[in-house]
């Protein structure tokens, strides 16, 4: 049942990864439904006092993701782009929740080896196109919750 409660990330990040794939864009409207959405589903399914603290350590998580994001966007504006930064608040919310600071971390560097492999397999088939984020943020968030 507590893969359930992640479900509206779920959705969001498959939708956002296969928009990215094609276009290179992330739409800002499918991040904010799919957060506030997630941010809904929090609140209806924690119970009060711990869930509470749950989903605000979860939110803040998911703020702090976004503010690294942003930052690297800021530093690196050709490699990294807002839509990666706000689809870490996003994803950052459901792996907050389902274990906290340490699957952050682990996510973190999933993020980084399957970003790495990316760009090693696109190097490989010759293509100097840079690889959309997103998917690799997306399956990265994935296996952290299921690893933690």
């Amino acid at each position: 049942m507590h893969y359930l409660t992640l479900l509206p990330s779920l959705i969001a990040a498959a939708a956002l990864s296969m928009i990215d794939a094609r276009t290179r864009t992330v739409p800002r409207v499918v991040v904010a439904c799919g957060a506030l959405t997630q941010l809904a589903v929090f609140l209806l399914v924690s119970p009060v006092p711990q869930g509470l603290t749950k989903a605000g350590i979860a939110t803040v998580l998911g703020g702090v993701c976004f503010l690294i994001q942003l930052a690297l966007c800021l530093a690196f504006p050709t490699a990294v782009g807002l839509g990666d930064a706000t689809t870490a608040f996003l994803l950052g919310l459901a792996v907050g929740y389902a274990g906290g600071l340490f699957a952050v971390i682990v996510w973190w560097f999933l993020m980084g080896t399957l970003g790495l492999a990316a760009l090693g397999i696109q190097y490989l088939r010759k293509r100097n196109s840079g690889v959309p984020f997103v998917p690799v943020m997306s399956a990265a968030a994935l296996l952290s919750v299921l690893l933690c």
